[in-house]
């Protein structure tokens, strides 16, 4: 019997199906590539929100002592302001009712003549040198609200410092919400001695 010799037939577009896959692939690389871009970028704009890219910032606070002796400056004469001072800076204190009414960030009429003496302390004693704003808050709502509510307030306080006398790039904020207490927040009274916000300034 005569042998038949039976090829395989060529499926036809066989050579198209590496040139797809090899397309779908470039595809999903780019898809990726961009995902994992937008996720940097998100990223860099939390930071950037979170601290200034100022040379305050960028000079770091934690060398601070936020127990340091008080101090008395003649140009600040108003009872409302605590000053504490270190060796090469001062941290000036008011509690957040003397700025802003309760769960509000739009400071009061009366805010400003407190911290007028507060920019004239200072020009005269920190020329210059860097500045930083803290909003600190009790504990009565969320911890996500007093973050931000503490942000709101430092940075209605950073506004007028820099509309009156100190320059912006030398003023920074944080946001510290319910997480630096002076005081239990077992009761309404505690948890107002926790609402302050702090001014630090230190020399050039």
């Amino acid at each position: 019997m005569a042998e038949i010799n039976v090829q395989p037939k060529e499926r036809s577009g066989g050579s198209f199906l590496p040139w797809l896959l090899a397309i779908i692939g470039v595809i999903i690389l780019s898809i990726f590539l961009f995902r994992n871009k937008g996720t940097r970028d998100t990223a860099d704009t939390t930071s950037y929100n979170n601290t200034s890219s100022n040379a305050a910032a960028a000079g770091g606070w934690s060398p601070i002592d936020w127990n340091a002796p008080s101090a008395h400056y003649d140009e600040v004469t108003n009872e409302d302001i605590d000053v504490r001072s270190g060796a090469n800076y001062a941290v000036y204190s008011l509690d957040e009712n003397v700025l802003f009414d309760k769960d509000a960030a739009t400071l009061k009429p009366g805010a400003e003549r407190k911290l007028v003496q507060i920019v004239t302390s200072i020009n005269k004693r920190y020329p210059g040198g860097d500045v930083a704003v803290f909003g600190s808050t009790g504990a009565s709502d969320s911890e996500s609200h007093n973050e931000k509510l503490s942000k709101q307030k430092a940075e209605a306080v950073r506004s007028w410092l820099e509309q009156n006398g100190i320059d912006h790039h030398r003023v920074s904020i944080e946001a510290r919400g319910e997480t630096n207490p002076v005081a239990s927040n077992s009761s309404e009274e505690r948890q107002q001695q926790n609402r302050r916000v702090e001014i630090v300034a230190r020399k050039k």
